[in-house]
């Protein structure tokens, strides 16, 4: 049973996440570069074809310990060592290893979820409101004083924002869920797409705005010759 469960669990990963990132890997290389099955491969190991993509490679080697991370469950220190560990992580910058992502730094984002899972469904909120909103305010302290350091510590700030929003869930209404259910069914095709689709409308948005004197004075002459005819 053990056996099957574990199949059946990464055969969904499988299925759910690394098939719909295989695909956007081979799409976005094949109007991007030569073809080259080496240069392809490398993309999808290393998750460097798009920049956010080597989060779904952190993301695999997370289900790899999986089964590790559940065993460690069952003791006390558990959450302060991998907490401790994250934050060590990412203080001195271990966070890739021959061009490939290390998945380390994120181990408390995984750690917390299987800690508190039986709590979540039980409907109780992990711990008390205000430690957390300390810690989003030191986050974004940190993100503001030293940008590009603290840019993207989601082991504790992706759990900050989830505690809150858990928190207030009641605040939820039923259009919003209209609205977010959608969004949260469809998160996965949401990140593998935002980044490249972000970055055209930003070059769009550049061109409009290195074009806009010549726009503007050939508004400004348009007008000024109807205002004299």
């Amino acid at each position: 049973d053990l056996e099957r469960g574990a199949v059946n669990f990464y055969s969904r990963k499988l299925k759910r996440i690394f098939i719909p990132y295989l695909i956007a890997v081979v799409v976005y290389f094949l109007f991007t570069e030569p073809w080259s099955l080496s240069a392809l491969t490398w993309h999808i190991v290393r998750g460097d074809i798009l920049v956010p993509y080597y989060f779904v490679v952190v993301l695999f080697a997370l289900y790899l310990m999986y089964p590790l991370l559940v065993w460690m469950a069952k003791y006390r220190w558990f959450l302060p060592a991998t907490f401790a560990l994250s934050v060590i992580v990412a203080l001195l910058h271990l966070r890739w290893a021959y061009g490939i992502p290390l998945p380390f730094e994120f181990v408390f984002f995984f750690a917390y979820g299987i800690a508190m899972r039986p709590l979540l469904y039980r409907d109780h909120a992990p711990v008390a409101l205000w430690p957390w909103l300390l810690i989003g305010a030191l986050y974004f302290g940190a993100f503001f004083a030293y940008p590009t350091y603290y840019y993207n510590a989601m082991f504790f700030w992706g759990i900050t924002a989830f505690v809150l929003l858990f928190h207030f869930r009641d605040a939820v209404t039923a259009f919003t869920a209209r609205i977010f259910q959608p969004l949260g069914k469809h998160s996965l095709w949401i990140f593998l797409i935002h980044y490249p689709l972000l970055f055209w409308i930003g070059n769009q948005a550049l061109d409009v705005l290195e074009a806009a004197p010549t726009i503007l004075g050939a508004v400004a002459l348009t007008a000024v010759s109807l205002a004299l005819s």
